[in-house]
């Protein structure tokens, strides 16, 4: 294939557009709902693979995630949204790992922490919101390593204890 090129669905509506060069998908792309409203859009490299930013959609239209790519791979800044606009999740690639500080959100629950080459490294947090109980943990190459805290909500300590290498380790208190 080659040139411009458009995608129906089968009842007519526009699916997707962009260019083929050597039977490849290069320069930007965009791809639809039904309803011709933008699903994603970005742009491809002259070997065919994800170059730059690139943005997804919900189905009411607003932003779902923006990626970054080089070469086919993650780069640089990602956050991905819920519906109502909210950030979901928050932080950057290297080379296609996670790399230094990431936020999630998952309804009620908020994770932070650090990534070194895509592996969890460090002191990570974690709150429950309905309960108001908040975690801290520590890790070392994605697995739980040094002190594990479970707190109430005013900052008392209701459980701690240690891992080490992934493992519960030594005598662990409830208070």
């Amino acid at each position: 294939s080659q040139g411009l090129w458009k995608d129906h669905y089968e009842t007519g509506e526009l699916k997707s557009e962009g260019k083929y060069k050597n039977s490849k998908r290069v320069g930007e792309w965009k791809f639809y709902f039904p309803d011709k409203t933008m699903e994603v859009v970005g742009s491809y490299s002259a070997k065919g693979k994800y170059e730059g930013e690139w943005k997804w959609y919900y189905p009411n239209h607003e932003l779902m995630r923006v990626a970054h790519y080089e070469d086919g791979i993650l780069e640089g800044d990602f956050v991905e949204y819920d519906m109502e606009g909210n950030i979901q999740t928050q932080g950057q690639y290297e080379e296609g790992s996670e790399e230094g500080y990431w936020y999630y959100r998952n309804g009620t629950v908020v994770e932070e922490g650090n990534f070194e080459t895509g592996l969890r490294s460090g002191l990570w947090k974690i709150w429950y919101e309905p309960q108001k109980i908040f975690v801290e943990m520590e890790y070392q190459e994605d697995l739980l390593n040094g002190n594990y805290t479970i707190y109430y909500e005013n900052n008392v300590i209701k459980r701690s204890g240690k891992y080490v290498k992934g493992e519960k380790n030594g005598i662990w208190r409830d208070y």
